[in-house]
């Protein structure tokens, strides 16, 4: 998928959302008229490449694009579009602020993705980032979506970075879990390829996660959140995978860093594993039985791609989204995300 549409491809996943949160709100017809005017033709095309999310992806795709409701292919944008897209601005008389608070996060986001990749369409680069740290090191500060070349890679792709965790660093996102719109409980070919919209809920994809940490010794951090609003850490000195030969074993240093306590550990070496694919050291099969992939022993003391549960709803068999040391087996995380950046 070219760079262009790329960055149309999120905007509009941005602007589609938003726009479903727009629909009973007649109160507002400024933005929603904006939204349709601007981005009609776009939705057009992507609604033409609608397929279920269950779809199986080629295992040798270079760069399928998968969110909670289809699993994009590679398409043409014409001209006209782009050219819509490169130059759509944001009418003078539309208060987004006023509107935030009335329809929430949701709208904000939306905010700042059209913004960020606005100003993206205008100023493509042939210059090559292998990964968030570079493109910090380079002045970049706004969190959000850029493309990099790690050097093990063949083919560039979109990664989401993290300028504002940890000041100083630039991490790249390997998986977010914020919602429970994006259903973790996926195949092998999926959790290979990667799922999920960048700007959102997503996860990296295997083969995409060994590139960006295995093209030199890299960190991995882990940030928890609970349902009582507390947000803990964790910090491994040295993250990699292994080759798909031996199913992405997990790689992992020593918990270096943090307040979350060490629920990795007991992962250390393990093959990745998923329902259609096991690899854990139980005689069951751990990705079944926890609705998720993952690298499970025998199973699991961290559960990080379990199901998403609301925070009145206690996780039925330890399916949640656990970290033993922070929350235990009985209660389910409220947000997690993973990331990594070149070791210090």
């Amino acid at each position: 998928m070219t760079h262009l549409a790329s960055f149309i491809f999120v905007a509009f996943i941005a602007v589609s959302h938003t726009a479903s949160v727009m629909e009973t709100s007649p109160e507002e017809p400024e933005l929603s008229n904006f939204i349709s005017r601007e981005f009609e033709p776009i939705m057009y095309i992507y609604d033409e490449g609608d397929a279920p999310v269950d779809q199986e992806v080629d295992s040798d795709a270079v760069d399928p694009q998968v969110n909670a409701k289809v699993v994009m292919e590679d398409f043409e944008v014409p001209q006209e579009l782009i050219d819509k897209a490169k130059n759509a601005t944001i009418p003078d008389d539309i208060d987004f602020e006023k509107i935030a608070n009335e329809y929430g996060d949701d709208l904000k986001k939306f905010k700042e993705n059209f913004v960020h990749i606005t100003e993206n369409a205008t100023s493509t680069t042939s210059k090559s980032y292998t990964d968030c740290q570079k493109l910090f090191e380079d002045g970049k500060r706004y969190n959000g979506v850029y493309e990099i070349l790690p050097s093990r890679s063949l083919n560039a792709f979109n990664v989401s970075c993290d300028f504002t965790t940890d000041p100083g660093y630039g991490w790249t996102n390997i998986m977010r879990r914020t919602h429970g719109d994006l259903f973790f409980y996926q195949n092998w070919n999926l959790y290979r390829n990667g799922f999920g919209g960048l700007g959102f809920d997503h996860w990296l994809g295997l083969d995409k996660i060994k590139y960006l940490a295995n093209q030199r010794p890299s960190t991995l951090r882990i940030d928890l959140y609970d349902c009582n609003g507390q947000h803990r850490f964790a910090e491994y000195d040295y993250f990699a995978l292994g080759n798909v030969d031996t199913d992405y074993e997990l790689l992992l240093g020593v918990y270096s860093a943090g307040d979350a306590g060490d629920s990795l550990s007991f992962h250390r070496y393990q093959p990745f594993s998923t329902y259609d694919r096991d690899n854990d050291a139980f005689s069951g099969n751990c990705a079944s039985l926890y609705k998720a992939g993952w690298w499970y022993n025998d199973c699991y003391e961290s559960n990080l791609n379990g199901l998403y549960f609301e925070c009145s709803t206690p996780p039925p068999g330890h399916t949640g989204i656990t970290w033993k040391t922070f929350g235990g087996f009985s209660s389910s995380l409220e947000r997690v995300e993973m990331k990594v950046r070149p070791k210090d």
